[in-house]
């Protein structure tokens, strides 16, 4: 009896280690199934889970988890919009370069975002635009990417405003060390100009320098000290007629006593450098 009890409770251990076995290589198959690729291009309707749509040419397909996706994958094949995608994605595009030439480029799904973030800061557009059915619609009708959403939008424009705001500080501690370094040719040139725009009867005798040096007239703007593109443009008009304020300094006597007035407790400084 004792025999029979040791037999059956060996049997019945080994039958419970080959059915726990077996249930656990069952949990591991269904884990490793793959899904298929098809779901990239369809999507299934939330009412109805045995019907989906197609994101290149929206046409609704039954897709019941029975039937498999062999339907779908053929509709693929034939499906004109999803050709298109395909093809966009396989070959570069033609773009206009800065020389006005034309050279191979692709859109990725980067500089779409990037150009999309743009969009909405250039244009002032509200950030639900970004999620909005017209926006989407166009996107689905000439573009291979989805637009992303309001949140990431925000996001992304936040990170552009610290790049370009510390880009334009950079810049213009650049500029303003530049200008310093020549501050006192700056100065110089700026009482020049302001010499000239002070009266009429000067801004005369400046012009028949300008004719006569066969140089064609144009403004001489005087910057504001607080904006360095202003600066920028007063030096680049008044080297255009570098050959006019020679004129004036070798034959203008009211012009050179005007370096010798004193304006804030210093004489005003002269061009030195031609």
């Amino acid at each position: 009896m004792q025999c029979e009890d040791q037999e059956y409770q060996e049997t019945f251990a080994a039958a419970n280690a080959t059915s726990g076995a077996s249930s656990q290589a069952q949990k591991v198959k269904k884990m490793v199934v793959p899904r298929s690729t098809v779901w990239d291009h369809f999507t299934r309707n939330k009412e109805n889970r045995n019907k989906c749509v197609c994101h290149h040419c929206q046409k609704t397909f039954s897709c019941a988890s029975k039937s498999g996706t062999s339907n779908l994958k053929q509709h693929l094949q034939i499906c004109k919009e999803h050709i298109a995608w395909l093809t966009s994605q396989k070959k570069n595009q033609q773009q206009i370069g800065n020389g006005g030439n034309l050279k191979a480029s692709k859109l990725t799904e980067a500089v779409f975002k990037e150009a999309c973030n743009e969009l909405v800061v250039l244009a002032e557009l509200p950030l639900s635009f970004i999620e909005s059915t017209a926006f989407k619609h166009f996107c689905d009708k000439v573009l291979p990417f989805k637009p992303h959403s309001r949140r990431t939008l925000t996001r992304n424009i936040v990170e552009m405003f610290v790049k370009k705001k510390a880009a334009l500080k950079n810049l213009l501690i650049t500029t303003k060390d530049g200008l310093s370094d020549l501050s006192e040719n700056v100065l110089a040139i700026r009482n020049a100009v302001q010499y000239v725009r002070s009266s009429t009867t000067r801004l005369h005798a400046f012009d028949q320098r300008v004719t006569n040096g066969k140089m064609t007239r144009g403004s001489l703007p005087l910057d504001v000290k607080t904006r360095w593109n202003s600066t920028f443009l007063m030096l680049s008009r008044a080297l255009q007629f570098k050959v006019a304020f020679d004129r004036m300094e070798a034959e203008d006597r009211l012009y050179n006593d005007y370096f010798l007035e004193v304006d804030n407790g210093a004489k005003r400084n002269p061009i030195k450098n031609r």
